[in-house]
């Protein structure tokens, strides 16, 4: 018998797994007739999930009254609205990663200035929805002027941008 193979025998001996010994079988408890026994709920509370009200991209666009309209971004995490707005009033950019597609599918896609913490919204009719689901979770550089609010967030109208996808599992592989 090689090493391995022996160690594996004398574990086995002693934890008890080998040999002609069974250990007894445990008979099952029988219920008790006269115990009473606590009748549960058949269907349990649910949690209520919280309102978060229409889409971002459902609400009119309203003016906007602010003095500097014009907005330069750079860096700016692309992701969806409920996480954006977390991260911007709690500050930790963390939550980003937490998001998912399908929020950002049915919320809308918002932009987070990381330097700012500000939260912005991108004009539906200038830029591909395409582009910005490809750029999920992932970067832009843009610059343009505020349109409008919409649910309280500003509105980019784009003069120009850049999106970097967030980088592919292993892009960084060779590197080190």
């Amino acid at each position: 018998m090689n090493a391995p193979m022996l160690a594996l025998v004398i574990a086995a001996l002693l934890i008890g797994g080998c040999g002609d010994k069974k250990a007894p079988a445990k008979a099952a408890p029988t219920p008790d007739k006269t115990a009473k026994v606590e009748k549960t709920p058949a269907r349990v509370a649910k949690k209520a999930k919280p309102k978060l009200g229409p889409p971002a991209k459902d609400q009119p666009l309203k003016p906007f009254t602010g003095d500097d309209d014009e907005v330069e971004l750079f860096s700016a995490a692309i992701t969806a609205v409920p996480c954006a707005k977390g991260a911007a009033k709690t500050g930790v950019m963390g939550e980003l990663s937490l998001c998912s597609p399908r929020l950002a599918a049915t919320r809308g896609i918002a932009l987070v200035d990381p330097q700012e913490k500000g939260v912005y919204l991108i004009d539906d009719k200038s830029i591909y929805a395409y582009e910005l689901e490809q750029g999920f979770k992932g970067a832009i550089d843009i610059s343009g002027t505020i349109v409008g609010l919409r649910g309280g967030i500003p509105v980019i109208k784009p003069e120009e941008y850049t999106i970097r996808p967030k980088p592919k599992a292993g892009a960084f592989k060779g590197c080190l």
